[in-house]
């Protein structure tokens, strides 16, 4: 379990990141790009 509880850390930090940095371009791409990755993301 404590294997799985690790993973799930870096996934979420790794959304985070992912996040982060889209809403940097989003001001610029708008949020196409921000929902293509999250559906790809979450799916």
């Amino acid at each position: 379990m404590a294997q799985r509880e690790e993973n799930q850390r870096m996934i979420s930090l790794w959304h985070h990141c992912v996040f982060k940095l889209i809403s940097e371009k989003e001001a610029k791409n708008g949020d196409s790009l921000l929902k293509s990755i999250s559906a790809g993301a979450f799916a």
